[in-house]
């Protein structure tokens, strides 16, 4: 007998919206889209993500389809092969959808085609704080194919230098998770205490990176040799799950290594945090009222983080040191816990008034691109029928 002839699958409805974060790793990216993604109306818009293999698990945790796009790969005679690869599966994501909004520092030729060939209204949610070395005449002249540039602002105005000017430039408050849990501090800190069969006073994390921008051993290192003389302190070394990790991080008693999309969660229930003073964790730590010891990331292709992290130590909202400067970064960590500057510091951070932030405002921005003012101003439920209701 002939085989039974198989149903072809359905094919889901095209996206109206799609997203796509790169960069680098591209998890802060990745992040940011997804707050946004979670701000829009969930009735108007059908969403899909073209992202990395790296930032996959993240953007489907959150729930969201998501397509993998190539990266680059030795087997690659050239080094842009992959992105014409992106180009196609692109192009056919994009089919029948109203508007690309691509994340990212530098506009790929995958997405400059794309949103060129004029099917689809593109929207560049673009990072505002290069480093003042850097020359980024190439990225900024690509905005021109873009009907909108969002720009998500810094916590401190002396970090917002305008790149470009223009009706279709439209700054917006930080884009940041923010964490409230003040009645699950508790439960949570008693939940790790649990996991990782120890009890605890104090609680320290570390988000340093997985050795992308650079390498942060040395520090993870030293804060760990800190924390093993330290019995009433249990130790995080918080990375995401695909990050390169040491083997030596392993065997202390008093630090674990926790892979997770969540970081901002443990950095929320912490007693001080040391991290990268990237847009996210810098931001994270300022809004969640996280006290932190910020060591910037200081490579030639990062944004300036080290400009970030004066701002926030001038206002006595944070303090810093160098990625060489272990010394200082042990001192300061005995500061935080027995001297009391992390309490003073939580108290000045309560105090701080900080921007309202843009995430409602970058979704409003997308959905009055995507489907017209006119549908803006109706109520979200006026068109539904009475049936509906």
């Amino acid at each position: 007998d002939p085989p039974a002839r198989r149903r072809p699958a359905a094919r889901p409805a095209p996206a109206d919206i799609v997203f796509l974060p790169t960069n680098g790793v591209g998890l802060g990216h990745a992040q940011r889209c997804t707050l946004i993604a979670g701000a829009l109306g969930p009735r108007r818009a059908h969403l899909a993500f073209a992202a990395y293999p790296s930032c996959m698990s993240l953007i489907k945790s959150r729930g969201f389809d998501v397509m993998p796009l190539i990266g680059r790969s030795p087997i690659h005679a050239q080094s842009h092969e992959h992105d014409l690869a992106n180009y196609l599966r692109l192009r056919a994501l994009t089919a029948g959808a109203r508007t690309l909004v691509f994340d990212g520092g530098y506009v790929f030729e995958s997405v400059y085609r794309t949103v060129m060939a004029g099917e689809v209204a593109g929207v560049w949610i673009r990072r505002g704080l290069w480093q003042d070395s850097q020359d980024n005449s190439v990225a900024l002249d690509r905005e021109k194919a873009f009907a909108r540039v969002i720009v998500p602002s810094e916590a401190f105005d002396e970090l917002n230098r305008p790149y470009s000017r223009g009706e279709h430039v439209h700054p917006v408050g930080p884009i940041v998770q923010e964490v409230y849990l003040p009645a699950a501090v508790g439960r949570l800190r008693e939940g790790l205490a649990e996991r990782y069969g120890r009890s605890f006073d104090r609680l320290a994390i570390s988000l340093l990176g997985g050795g992308v921008a650079a390498d942060r051993g040395a520090q993870v290192q030293a804060l760990c040799g800190l924390f093993e003389r330290r019995t009433d302190t249990l130790h995080l070394v918080v990375a995401w799950p695909g990050a390169t990790l040491e083997p030596g991080w392993f065997g202390w008693r008093n630090s674990r290594v926790v892979r997770t999309h969540y970081a901002a969660v443990l950095a929320a229930v912490a007693d001080v945090a040391v991290t990268a003073a990237g847009y996210n964790s810098f931001h994270e730590m300022l809004y969640n009222r996280v006290p932190a010891i910020f060591v910037p990331q200081t490579g030639p292709f990062m944004d300036d983080q080290s400009a970030r992290a004066r701002a926030a130590c001038d206002r006595g909202l944070a303090t810093m040191a160098a990625p060489h400067e272990l010394m200082k970064l042990e001192r300061l960590m005995v500061q935080y816990l027995d001297d009391g500057e992390a309490g003073a510091l939580r108290a000045r951070l309560a105090a701080a008034e900080l921007p309202e932030t843009g995430t409602a405002r970058t979704a409003s921005l997308i959905e009055e691109l995507t489907h017209g003012s006119d549908e803006m101003e109706r109520d979200d439920r006026a068109d539904l029928s009475a049936g509906l209701r």
